[in-house]
């Protein structure tokens, strides 16, 4: 077994033999750069720089060690006057003192390992070694180390539980938002459709006829602005386009917008998935009607333009075709 004055040359390798290398910036700092000079600490001495119980008797449990074979080798080779001179005398040792609190030389002549002439005891040798509680050591590692895993898994507990917390408090804020964004554009869009009603309104009354009834048939413009001011409308795909309205039963019903993969497009009323009241169907090379729809098709009064700004038919429309008028 290494001596003291045998042991590594200085403090690093010392606590590398011992697996606590990384105390090392610590026993430097408190002015343990000298490996002779372990020889007054204390175990108080260890736990105050930071250094865990089980750790701290370790570095005791070897530098006894140290001491008890730097004796026997002494005595071995003649040398035991010199070695007991670079030895400071201890002084004697109440019973009743705690063994943790005294320095390591008065510690090994309390357990009776080195006489107070530096003579190695072998029987008492024999006996601290026997002393010194292995299984006691290795349960105040476990114990040491269980508190600590238990601390981190609270930690990282903690963590995840304040995570999870904030993350329920952005879904909600976020839910909120979107709850005010729809709200506020609902009542933009029921804004718009009774200003389009009052416009309406007011046209008809300065015609003079004096009726509120909508006219059976809308200009483009007006439309137009029916669809934009309609609410509650949707968009959904369909194989041949896409529908931007409103729906009732899951079919396109009420005002909205249907464009087709072709490139033509349709803007107006819709009943049961149809184009069913006023509505604009514009075609993807310039050609327009504006009119009535029943059932899908052209039908009641209505305008046919050509792409050239020329009109086709204006008038009466029967499933899709202009009404033939019969010449006598």
């Amino acid at each position: 077994m290494t001596s003291l004055t045998q042991s590594p040359e200085n403090i690093l390798a010392f606590l590398t033999e011992l697996h606590l290398e990384s105390y090392y910036d610590r026993f430097i700092e408190e002015g343990y750069d000298d490996i002779e000079f372990l020889a007054d600490i204390q175990l108080d001495d260890l736990l105050e720089m930071g250094m865990k119980k089980g750790y701290a008797r370790r570095v005791i449990g070897k530098l006894n060690r140290d001491l008890v074979s730097n004796s026997s080798t002494s005595a071995a080779t003649g040398e035991t006057k010199r070695n007991s001179d670079q030895m400071r005398q201890a002084p004697s040792v109440d019973p009743d003192e705690d063994l943790d609190n005294l320095p390591i030389a008065h510690e090994v002549v309390a357990l009776g390992i080195v006489d107070n002439v530096g003579r190695s005891n072998a029987a008492s040798s024999s006996s601290s070694s026997s002393s010194f509680d292995f299984n006691s050591m290795k349960k105040e590692i476990q114990d040491q180390m269980e508190v600590e895993f238990n601390a981190r898994l609270e930690e990282r507990l903690a963590e995840e539980r304040i995570a999870r917390e904030r993350m329920e408090q952005e879904h909600i804020a976020r839910m909120t938002d979107e709850r005010a964004a729809i709200k506020k554009e609902m009542e933009v869009e029921s804004s718009k459709a009774v200003a389009v009603a009052v416009e309406i309104i007011k046209r008809e009354v300065a015609t003079g006829t004096g009726e509120t009834k909508e006219q059976s048939v809308l200009s483009e413009s007006d439309i137009m602005a029916r669809v934009e001011a309609a609410g509650n409308k949707i968009t959904k795909k369909y194989w041949n386009g896409v529908y931007y309205g409103q729906m009732e039963g899951g079919q396109r019903h009420g005002y909205g917008t249907y464009t087709y993969v072709s490139g033509n497009k349709y803007v107006g009323e819709f009943k049961n998935g149809k184009q069913d009241g006023n509505g604009t169907f514009t075609w993807d090379d310039g050609e327009k009607y504006v009119g009535e729809y029943k059932n899908g098709l052209s039908h009641g009064q209505g305008t046919y333009t050509n792409a050239n700004g020329t009109i086709f038919h204006s008038g009466e429309w029967v499933n899709g075709s202009p009404k033939k008028i019969n010449i006598k």
